[in-house]
């Protein structure tokens, strides 16, 4: 059991008890945050799991049947405080749009993807267009007035190739309220046209974020036959192939966070919360240190923020050592 319970949290950054065992447990019940998930195809992003007790989650997808099966799987919410998912498309303009529909549904795109780059790595039976749709397509800020989430603090974005061009139309968003951004970049053009990592990252700097790490890089072998090869490449870094694509977290600029207001004090709560999520506790600690900041959180939701800043801590390097544990386990079983 025990083994169990730690490879359904390996993959976290931070405890999955993490508020539910120490002192930020307190604002269970009392403080929201909304994230967003746009391409939400099989699920909403379980990074942020460890604080799911205080997450609004709006996901977005544009494939109905999907939207229709994670709506089934969610009626039984478990740990978030609520959720919605959207049909819809985002967009640089309100549009109706084509959507090439490939051989693996989760590589669908606005954009085409492209064979000559794919098929030397022999992936075509994810990237294969295999027909097309029309999809109505909405602006991020638009979208957030309509269905009222001017005030998300989180967003992940997987929409294969078309990140940048949705990030460019949720100005007033990423200005006013979200502090924290998951994207999926790619590092070579699976798709026509497609901005890669140093755009979105150009475009993230100018509005006020910084890059925090990259997660889950992948690496595709070049295609080729190995009874070809003498001498084939089974050990070392030549396994690897080549890097394609990353998930990468950016963090908004601390300079832009103030207590001066009863608004931006929640707004520094929020994005500590988010941090400490992905396991970033000194981001966190900056933002809860602040004189204002502190004195809400004792005075209004109870919370020691020393106390509880202790207690993260001590459970994040817990959960860090029982997760090398595993991982030495894994790698001797094979596994």
């Amino acid at each position: 059991m025990m083994l169990k319970k730690l490879k359904q949290s390996l993959h976290l950054l931070a405890p999955i008890s993490l508020l539910k065992q120490s002192e930020f447990g307190k604002l269970r019940g009392k403080l929201l945050l909304t994230a967003l998930d746009v391409g939400a195809r099989g699920g909403f992003d379980n990074l942020l799991t460890p604080i799911a007790d205080i997450v609004d989650f709006i996901g977005f997808e544009p494939d109905k049947a999907e939207v229709k099966r994670l709506e089934d799987a969610s009626l039984s919410k478990g740990s978030w405080a609520s959720i919605r998912y959207l049909p819809l498309a985002l967009g640089n303009k309100s549009d109706s749009r084509l959507l090439y529909l490939t051989q693996s549904p989760g590589c669908s795109s606005l954009l085409q993807s492209n064979f000559d780059m794919y098929s030397r790595y022999g992936r075509e039976e994810l990237f294969t267009v295999i027909g097309t749709t029309v999809v109505a397509t909405v602006p991020l800020d638009d979208a957030a007035r309509e269905y009222s989430f001017q005030d998300a603090s989180y967003l992940k974005i997987d929409i294969q190739g078309a990140e940048l061009e949705v990030l460019k139309t949720g100005h007033k968003l990423l200005s006013d309220s979200i502090v924290a951004i998951r994207a999926e970049v790619e590092l070579q053009q699976i798709y026509k046209d497609q901005p890669l990592f140093p755009d979105i990252d150009f475009f993230l700097k100018e509005n006020g974020f910084h890059l925090v790490d990259f997660h889950q890089p992948i690496t595709w072998p070049l295609q080729t036959s190995v009874a070809a090869l003498k001498s084939p490449f089974v050990i070392g870094r030549d396994c690897l192939g080549e890097l394609i694509h990353t998930d990468v977290l950016y963090f908004k600029n601390l300079d832009a966070f103030s207590d001066t207001d009863e608004n931006a004090i929640h707004v520094c709560i929020k994005a500590a919360m988010i941090a400490l999520a992905y396991g970033r506790l000194s981001y966190a600690a900056v933002l809860l240190s602040k004189k204002l900041v502190k004195e809400y959180l004792v005075n209004v939701y109870g919370v020691d923020v020393e106390k509880a800043m202790e207690e993260a801590r001590f459970m994040m390097n817990k959960h860090n050592k029982r997760n090398r544990l595993l991982s030495l386990v894994r790698l001797i079983l094979g596994r």
